[in-house]
């Protein structure tokens, strides 16, 4: 995931985070191009606080482009891969918030 800024038309300047994904490495495994199209399809359709927004989508021959509102603080997995294992006292904020943001998603 890459940092970009805006240089043109509307929201001039705005920061947004890009995730680059590789259609080679995607469509190797039918679990990952289903999970790929699923994530898209979700961020596109689910307008909630808890949920990054989806802003822009595109592809070129060899990639694929998710252009989403810029967080501070990462992708939950991405910690999870570097700590391992969240003990409790960590756990349990973020588990906090995934009720919450089921609860908004499915009322």
């Amino acid at each position: 995931v890459f940092q970009v800024r805006k240089v043109q038309g509307t929201n001039l300047g705005k920061i947004y985070a890009m995730k680059v994904l590789r259609k080679a490495k995607i469509v190797r495994n039918a679990k990952d191009t289903a999970h790929t199209r699923a994530e898209r399809n979700i961020l596109e359709s689910v307008k909630h606080p808890f949920i990054v927004e989806l802003a822009y989508a595109f592809q070129t021959g060899g990639k694929l482009y998710l252009i989403l509102e810029c967080l501070s603080g990462g992708e939950l997995f991405t910690h999870l891969e570097r700590e391992g294992i969240f003990l409790e006292d960590t756990a349990w904020p973020h588990q906090t918030d995934r009720l919450w943001t089921l609860q908004g998603v499915y009322p």
